[in-house]
């Protein structure tokens, strides 16, 4: 988590989207590291992301950090392809571990493209492929290459900014508008 704080460029104004969120771990844990305005969490799957286990997530960062949490946080049953998000809405857009489980890469590339403010960020989060047609082990859906994920990212529009190794498989890719 540390050195995706360092990666994120945001202040206490800013507006984060999730979009592949599941239960906004991940998020919630960041909104405590450096907080931000507003979290959107966006995620299709209700059985994933809904407002029970939220708050039971917002509970149990409250109880390990022992402070409030005062970033304001929305969430949305949608889909990444398609969001209710304001043109421009977005300083920072994230992805754990999600981008490669969409049925529709490239409009969700398109999507973050409308979402993201002029100078925004997309950070990443992804394991990549070492070989072409790998598989994800525990979905079984394609990998990117990173130089196929970096390619697609350009094609909507943005531009590649970094990529840095997380762990033994997976990187964070990050991008500016």
């Amino acid at each position: 988590m540390n050195e995706l704080v360092k990666l994120l460029r945001y202040n206490t104004d800013s507006t984060l989207v999730s979009l592949g969120c599941g239960a906004g771990w991940w998020e919630v844990q960041l909104m405590h590291q450096k907080p931000a305005k507003k979290l959107i969490l966006i995620d299709p799957n209700p059985n994933v992301l809904n407002a029970e286990d939220l708050q039971e997530t917002w509970d149990y960062f409250e109880n390990l950090h022992h402070k409030p949490l005062f970033t304001s946080i929305d969430f949305r049953l949608e889909s990444a392809e398609k969001t209710s998000i304001q043109d421009q809405e977005a300083d920072v857009i994230v992805l754990f571990n999600s981008f490669h489980e969409f049925e529709h890469r490239e409009i969700a590339a398109k999507e973050m493209y409308r979402i993201c403010k002029p100078g925004g960020q997309i950070l990443i989060e992804e394991e990549l492929a070492s070989t072409k047609n790998q598989k994800h082990e525990d979905c079984g859906k394609p990998l990117f290459l990173a130089q196929e994920l970096i390619s697609l990212l350009e094609h909507a529009g943005f531009h590649f900014h970094s990529k840095t190794k997380k762990d033994e498989k997976a990187s964070y890719l990050r991008f500016e508008k």
